[in-house]
């Protein structure tokens, strides 16, 4: 599965951002506080993985992925709190996040997860969302990160098929 959007600026250099990224609605102010300048954005959908399953919907901007949101399901029930490295890095370099059961946001990314019992499923959904370059030492996007999740993990939850 794939699908790609191409935005670009009508002459003014800077790319226009869509109401939505891959089918889940967004706060634009908040993904332009996350996002360089640029000419030319492209939002791409692609489902990747062989045993694990997931979508991720990255932000192209002037053809270099910028930052990438991913969600997946985590196919046995599991504690909340240590699932990843990412989460690990979220957690020690960063602070919590109010999403979900437990969610974590640092410098360079952001972490969620929620249970989904309607859908019938014993795991947990999980959404993250991380940088695609290093942050530079002394800056951080934590605060634009969790603004954004704010924004969209809602709905890509919802999309999900989860409340």
């Amino acid at each position: 599965m794939g699908l790609l959007v191409t935005l670009t600026g009508c002459g003014s250099g800077e790319y226009e951002i869509p109401p939505e990224a891959c089918g889940t609605k967004m706060d634009r102010g908040a993904i332009a506080a996350v996002l360089p300048p640029g000419e030319e954005l492209e939002v791409s959908l692609r489902e990747v993985g062989s045993e694990i399953r997931y979508d991720v919907c990255s932000f192209a901007v002037d053809g270099v992925i910028e930052f990438s949101v991913r969600r997946f399901w985590e196919g046995k029930a599991v504690e909340p709190r240590p699932l990843t490295e990412r989460w690990q890095e979220a957690e020690s370099s960063g602070g919590p996040l109010e999403l979900g059961e437990a969610g974590a946001v640092s410098a360079d990314g952001f972490i969620a997860v929620y249970s989904c019992p309607e859908k019938g499923r014993t795991g947990m959904l999980i959404v993250d969302g991380w940088l695609g370059s290093d942050v530079p030492e002394g800056e951080s996007k934590q605060e634009e990160l969790a603004e954004f999740a704010r924004s969209y993990v809602p709905g890509a939850v919802r999309n999900a098929g989860c409340r």
